[in-house]
């Protein structure tokens, strides 16, 4: 299993979050994409950004005071035509859309996110929370990041923290949804290295993903713990029910 997470900034103000969350959260088996991957490419950026958020797990998102740059008219036009049902699905971005608002590339990422029934993790930068140095910010683009975000409250959609430092963030991203998607995939590897059944290796790595006392590292030994446990149990032909087994 490859889990594929989408970080959704805006550069100017977040870029070394941005960076540390990709170093933090990128391995072998996870593969960490940013809106800049795409713009290099040409074309449509918001149809690039639409087709790796349909086939991504999670979509980080960072709102801060600044919008980032918008799509042009075309790139909007052809979205919409790909996606007719898209108003009827996310009626605030509808509304916000005939009433000739202006929506973000990086807010377009957290309402694909939704459309395509992703993990979405909202997280808000606090006033005090350190920018960069092309940090510039108006009243318009708050404004319009005040009314992104009730927007999404509108669709019962939360900032999950907000953050001071890159510290705090990376605890929220590594604590949450995102944590259960890696340790999804280390239980598959070393299931799949060991020969362990596919049905044990979710049931289990959903019971580990759901101990909040333990961190990434602490799920890791759990796994191997549920698997030593489960092959012993199988080499000494003894077919207990998985729940039964001692994780």
């Amino acid at each position: 299993m490859t889990v594929k997470i989408f970080l959704s900034t805006v550069s100017d103000e977040f870029r070394r979050y941005r960076d540390l969350l990709r170093s933090d959260l990128t391995r072998h088996n996870v593969e960490v994409k940013v809106q800049e991957d795409f713009r290099d490419l040409g074309g449509e950026t918001l149809d690039k950004l639409d087709v790796y958020i349909a086939h991504c797990d999670a979509v980080v998102h960072l709102v801060g005071d600044m919008t980032g740059s918008y799509p042009g008219a075309r790139g909007l036009s052809t979205l919409l035509a790909k996606y007719p049902d898209l108003p009827a699905r996310l009626p605030p971005l509808s509304a916000a859309l005939k009433d000739g608002v202006g929506v973000s590339y990086t807010q377009w990422e957290a309402w694909l996110a939704l459309y395509h029934g992703k993990r979405l993790l909202i997280a808000r930068a606090a006033e005090t929370a350190e920018r960069e140095p092309k940090y510039r910010p108006t009243d318009d683009s708050r404004i319009a990041q005040d009314a992104h975000l009730a927007r999404l409250r509108a669709v019962e959609r939360y900032p999950g923290c907000t953050f001071t430092s890159a510290d705090n963030l990376a605890k929220y991203v590594l604590g949450g949804a995102v944590l259960d998607l890696l340790v999804q995939a280390y239980a598959e590897e070393v299931g799949r290295d060991r020969d362990a059944g596919e049905g044990f290796i979710h049931e289990m790595a959903t019971k580990v993903a759901g101990d909040l006392n333990l961190d990434f590292e602490g799920k890791k030994q759990a796994v191997r713990n549920a698997i030593d446990i489960y092959q012993r149990e199988i080499s000494g032909g003894q077919h207990r029910p998985i729940s039964m087994l001692s994780l």
